[in-house]
């Protein structure tokens, strides 16, 4: 009977070529930059009825910058109504879908699911920004401040009144819910 053994040189280039193969996903457990978005520094005309936050970013790293991102929320529908995404960071503007698309949801959806005062009705916002035009010098993330990108504006509309707008700057109301 004949036996078969692979030489010495063969079994550890299998055994090299496997630790490589299962060591080559661990580059996709590196830790990516967190980026933490807020509205902020709202700003009430009281003869338009607009409404307007920046939205600001921070990092937790060095030397990063937006390229773009999906703008998603909630807001109470019966409030105030979007006007649209405006004062862009220079090299930042809109993309589709642009202008921003605008869903209701069905009463009383919005109280049971985020608290919002009767009827219930809220308007989910989904759009987009992005670096358009990378010839304007880089826009970095704060990692102490926050960075200013663009503005998000609404129409006030109903009873909102000036506690009500004051208690949403605080972060402590429910006319505004991220997703």
């Amino acid at each position: 009977m004949k036996t078969t053994h692979y030489p010495t040189g063969a079994r550890l280039l299998v055994v090299a070529l496997t630790l490589w193969l299962i060591g080559l996903p661990s580059g996709a457990f590196s830790q990516a930059p967190l980026v933490t978005t807020r509205l902020a520094n709202p700003v009430y005309d009281c003869i338009s009825d607009q409404y307007c936050l920046d939205v600001e970013f921070q990092s937790n790293t060095e030397n990063v910058q937006v390229f773009g991102m999906n703008v998603r929320f909630f807001y109470d529908d019966t409030f105030m109504e979007l006007i649209g995404f405006s004062d862009f960071q220079p090299g930042y503007g809109p993309v589709m879908p642009d202008p921003p698309m605008i869903m209701t949801t069905l009463p009383p959806s919005a109280t049971t699911n985020f608290g919002f005062p009767a009827p219930g009705i809220a308007d989910f916002v989904n759009g987009a920004i992005q670096l358009v035009d990378e010839s304007q010098p880089p826009i970095f993330i704060d990692l102490v401040g926050w960075t200013k990108l663009f503005q998000v504006c609404f129409t006030v509309e109903g009873t909102l009144t000036l506690v009500q707008l004051y208690v949403a700057r605080e972060g402590k109301s429910s006319i505004f819910r991220s997703i």
